[in-house]
């Protein structure tokens, strides 16, 4: 009886952990418009503060809530921003090819200009004989 209720002591915790949800994960590659991966793409969990940025080979892997609807959003300098949404069950794991669009921007002319005083430097004679 005794080593029952060990066994049942010692295995406990692992069986409390396996009822416990573990989430989902998002995994997938981001490509330019040429079908080139884009390193350091900002990829961030809707909602939270904080994200990681893309492989140098443009993939990445995310854990994320499971059984319920969430979104990412995809952002890079010169590129259009992209939210993609998801719900994905406990333990799914998904494969997502994303493709990022450039953004086209005309920006005003800008001219710049500088304004300086000039000033002559001063002459100062010396005579040696006064020396």
């Amino acid at each position: 009886m005794r080593s029952l209720i060990l066994i049942s002591l010692v295995l406990f915790p692992f069986t409390h952990g396996l009822a416990q949800k573990s989430g989902a994960i998002v995994t997938g590659k981001i490509l330019d418009e040429n079908e080139k991966p884009l390193a350091g793409v900002s990829i961030v969990l809707l909602g939270r503060e904080s994200g990681l940025a893309s492989s140098d080979s443009g993939t990445f892997r995310l854990h994320v809530p499971a059984d319920k609807a969430f979104a990412l959003v995809f952002s890079y300098t010169g590129y259009k921003s992209l939210q993609q949404n998801f719900i994905l069950n406990d333990r799914e794991e998904e494969w997502v090819v994303i493709r990022m669009e450039k953004s086209v921007s005309n920006l005003e002319h800008v001219t710049v200009t500088n304004e300086r005083d000039r000033k002559e430097a001063g002459l100062i004679r010396i005579n040696p004989r006064d020396a």
